[in-house]
């Protein structure tokens, strides 16, 4: 379907998107770090409201509204807390874990939300080096790839999720370990996959993504010294490999 991914040189850019992108990733980090308390708790007080009406034993009619009101503000909820992500703080604590813990807790957490006609799993190559990483961000990063490969497989299928670790770039000798999403659902024109980094940008429908999961995936592999490649052909499914540096070769 596609070709390998291949080892980031140290010369290369550590996004695989352009400028103007970057600038709206950050441009929406500042906003969501700015109101994420207030929206939060404006959250809150619907959600807790619209629970007391529930309680109140408020007639069939008014509990369908309170119900959608319930949903919406989940909704929003989803929204804040993916916006939350793009912002995230590079104080918070990395730690060294090995790539196999890692992919099973994000196949675990991702087989609770598949459904029935799709399944996950992972293989790794034998004596991956750990890798330091934000283990919570990092299954964010994950879970949000398996959503877009689901979603890709309409008809149902088998998500693969694989690890290895290519040889040096040439001229370095740091070692990155590649963690692989790939399907084999629809694929990606050139004119998507040319886009799929900008904030809020999808082809779901507007109850069923909201554009964030790619960019922040983009923020949080950035994040922690790696980059993303992606590979796809319409018809022919997808392959994002993410590419994160081994433990032992960051910079001290």
């Amino acid at each position: 379907m596609t070709n390998s991914p291949s080892t980031p040189s140290a010369n290369d850019k550590p996004n695989p998107t352009d400028e103007l992108t970057e600038l709206k990733i950050a441009a929406l980090s500042d906003v969501a770090g700015h109101l994420a308390h207030d929206f939060n708790n404006l959250l809150a007080a619907i959600s807790g409201s619209a629970t007391l009406i529930e309680m109140s034993g408020a007639a069939p009619e008014a509990s369908r509204h309170v119900n959608n009101i319930k949903i919406a503000t989940q909704r929003a909820a989803k929204v804040m807390s993916q916006l939350l992500a793009l912002s995230a703080r590079a104080d918070c604590p990395f730690e060294t874990l090995a790539v196999s813990a890692l992919l099973n807790e994000a196949t675990v957490a991702a087989k609770a939300t598949l459904g029935h006609s799709h399944f996950v799993s992972f293989l790794t190559a034998d004596n991956l080096p750990p890798i330091s990483v934000d283990q919570s961000q990092m299954v964010q990063v994950l879970g949000a790839l398996i959503e877009n490969a689901r979603d890709a497989m309409l008809g149902g299928g088998t998500i693969l999720l694989t690890a290895h670790c290519p040889p040096p770039a040439e001229g370095t000798d740091r070692r990155f370990v590649a963690i692989t999403v790939q399907d084999s659902g629809s694929g990606m024109t050139p004119e998507v996959r040319a886009r799929i980094f900008e904030p809020f940008f999808t082809t779901k429908a507007k109850s069923k993504g909201t554009g964030l999961g790619l960019s922040i995936a983009l923020r949080s592999i950035n994040r922690h010294g790696g980059s993303i490649e992606v590979a796809s052909e319409a018809g022919k499914g997808t392959q994002v490999t993410c590419f994160l540096p081994a433990a032992a070769d960051l910079p001290k």
